[in-house]
This record gives C-alpha cells, structure tokens and sequence, in this order.
C-alpha cells in the first residue's frame, strides 16, 4: 500500500487487528495460539472474555466474531489448539456493518490448505439468519488448477458411458487445457461434458494422425 492510498485509520488503531491494517486482497498469517482473555468493551467498558488469536508473523492480535470463528470451525473444527500452526487469509471487508453503519472490519478470505471453494452457513444465533460465506483456496495457484483438473477428470470418467463410441480423454497438455477451458465456459453437466469430450478427442485424434503420418504423401494443402 503506498502513502497516497493510506487509510488513515490504521495510525489512530487500537491493540487488536481491525479492517484497515489488511490489505483489501488478503493477507495470509499463521496461527500460533488462541486464548481466552478479558477484553474490555468500546461501548459499555466492560470487561467481557473474547477468544483472542495471536500470529506467528509481527501483527496485532484478532479478535474473531461469531462468523469469522464458525470459518475457523469449519477448517479445522472446534477446538482451538488444533488451530495452531495453521495458515489463514484474511482481508478488510469495506462492507462490514454495525447496525446500519458500514464501517468495514476483518474477514476471512479462506486458507492455502484449501483445494477447491468452500460454502458455509454459520448459524448467529436463533434470532439472525445464518451467515453464508465462501473460503476460497488460496495457496499455490497451480496446485489449485491441478486439483480442479483431477476433479472434473473424475466427472468427466462418471459420465464417459453417456457417449455413444468410447473416447479417451486427451493426454496433450494443450488438449486438456482447451478441454477445462470448455467445461469451465458452460454447465458440467452429463450432455455438456460429453459434448466436450467429444470434440477435444476428435480433435486429439485428428491431431495424432497428422503427427504419425508426417512421412506419408500429402495432398495440396
């Protein structure tokens, strides 16, 4: 973040992590415990005792709220130890309210540990409806790629009987990137990945042809 784009909130900030010390894309940090301590409350001066997260990395500790905990939840489960060690992605949420103000806070982005997107319902209690949030992957790009290509290979195999001649899904890398680049463009439904392997096979055997037959005589081209 460069001076000129600042949020000049971050110098008047407290001793917890809030919104404006993260940047709007993310930033991953990694847990390295989680303790129970009396917080004192802004509004009331109360003290009141709020889970406490501290990272391995030099930033202020978190306090997580019900939504941002129940995302904790779901990666790892409710007990706070197995939590240590984990890497989490958070980022300033600019739409974050309170009541009707929107004054922006911290949310969960979602983890490297992550290979494909997560959808969750976090329930708030029985007065609020849940709260519907999706943790995304966010670690090596290229391992996110290579687990949705397994995945829709996995599709792709349950729904290979549907075809009316047997085809072998392309082993070229250029074909089997022109063919997630089709499934990626429509629904991966039984009809639409047929479609697709139908013609990437046709393409890939095409293709081969042409490549074991380089010494054969040739028409005008």
């Amino acid at each position: 973040m460069t001076d000129d784009d600042l949020d000049y909130r971050v110098l008047f900030g407290g001793r917890y992590l809030t919104g404006p010390d993260l940047p709007v894309e993310g930033r991953t940090l990694t847990i390295d415990r989680a303790l129970v301590e009396a917080v004192t409350d802004p509004k009331t001066g109360q003290d009141r005792d709020r889970l406490v997260i501290y990272f391995a990395e030099r930033v202020k500790p978190w306090l997580p709220c019900r939504t941002t905990a129940g995302c904790l939840d779901a990666l790892w489960g409710p007990r706070v130890s197995a939590w240590r060690g984990q890497p989490i992605t958070l980022y300033h949420d600019r739409d974050v309210k309170v009541g009707a103000k929107v004054i922006g806070g911290v949310r969960v982005l979602g983890s490297p540990v992550l290979e494909a997107p997560r959808d969750l319902q976090i329930h708030l209690g029985a007065r609020k409806p849940p709260a519907r949030v999706r943790l995304l992957p966010t670690g090596d790009p290229l391992a996110v790629v290579l687990a949705e290509l397994q995945a829709t290979e996995a599709a792709l195999a349950q729904h290979l009987a549907a075809l009316p001649q047997p085809v072998q899904i392309p082993t070229d890398r250029i074909a089997r990137g022109r063919l997630a680049l089709r499934l990626r463009s429509r629904e991966a439904g039984p009809q639409a990945i047929c479609d697709a392997i139908r013609g990437s096979a046709s393409t890939a055997t095409d293709d081969n042809a042409d490549h074991h037959n380089e010494a054969a005589p040739r028409g005008e081209e």
